[in-house]
């Protein structure tokens, strides 16, 4: 089944806990290397803003591409998200 965030996700197949340990084989790196560079308080700060934009960015761009009301996108983006956490 196709579903409206396909195009933004690393595998549509791949299970949630699979795309979490993709994200996380990447992410943690980086998140160590911060904080050995910067501190842990500096290098947190930096990433959670930087996640925080990129899911600002990406909740922004999958809901123009979903026709309707905000009310509208909003329930169908959760219930996508209901179905893949399950």
């Amino acid at each position: 089944m196709s579903s409206v965030i396909d195009d933004y996700l690393v595998d549509p197949k791949a299970s949630l806990l699979d795309k979490t340990r993709m994200q996380a084989q990447v992410l943690v790196p980086v998140l160590r290397a911060l904080r050995a560079e910067l501190g842990k308080g500096k290098a947190d700060a930096i990433v959670k803003q930087a996640l925080r934009d990129w899911s600002r960015q990406l909740f922004a761009a999958i809901g123009d591409s979903i026709e309707g009301s905000p009310r509208r996108k909003w329930a169908t983006i959760n219930s996508v998200f209901g179905e893949v956490s399950g």
